[in-house]
């Protein structure tokens, strides 16, 4: 891996490849009973104009996202680092909203965290997924990720079961500054105890 995770990260992770393809996927999940609707759905897909279906993913790093219990819900992929031209949907593109994923109602990574979190009281919040993953890899087990998104009420309600400690690792630019205020408004009204991390080398924790 060009971002210097091992063989056995990248299959505990299960991050994996969606070819340069319109349709091998959506052919397979139909061999699964899975109808056109369905797969459009669970945001497997996209519909055309003219009616047609593509798949969403193509040529794209794959990373799935779970829920608390493991169970798959999602995807983000990132564009392969040997290609150029995002087609227009930048570096990253992730899964539509649908019936059994909602970002701003789970964290990304704490179904493997969350035996960690428990164990040291503590959790580690971090933005993107690569670093919760690279921070998991170097033995930040109680790491999970925001993804983007400023704390929600849903996200505090879920660390709850696990931990009222949180320390804050976000970007080092605006943004994670913006979220970082907003995430310790909301967990500090619910009584949470918020540290921060300070990055003094590197914008972010990967």
């Amino acid at each position: 891996s060009g971002r210097g995770l091992s063989a056995e990260a990248i299959n505990r992770w299960q991050i994996g490849y969606s070819l340069d393809n319109f349709e091998d996927l959506i052919k397979f999940l139909k061999t699964k009973k899975f109808n056109d609707n369905e797969i459009l759905l669970a945001g497997m897909s996209f519909k055309s104009e003219k009616g047609k279906y593509f798949n969403r993913f193509r040529d794209r790093i794959m990373f799935p996202i779970n829920d608390v219990n493991g169970r798959t819900v999602a995807f983000t992929a990132r564009i392969n680092p040997a290609v150029k031209d995002d087609r227009g949907l930048g570096k990253y593109i992730n899964s539509p909203q649908t019936e059994i994923y909602d970002k701003s109602r789970l964290l990304f990574g704490l179904d493997k965290a969350k035996t960690a979190v428990k164990e040291k009281d503590e959790l580690i919040l971090v933005e993107g997924q690569m670093d919760a993953i690279t921070a998991f890899e170097a033995g930040f087990k109680n790491v999970s990720a925001v993804s983007g998104t400023a704390l929600t009420v849903a996200q505090l309600n879920l660390i709850k079961r696990y931990t009222k400690n949180i320390v804050l690792a976000f970007d080092h630019d605006t943004a994670g500054a913006n979220a970082t205020d907003r995430g310790i408004s909301e967990a500090l009204k619910q009584g949470f105890n918020i540290r921060i991390a300070i990055l003094k080398n590197g914008k972010d924790p990967d």
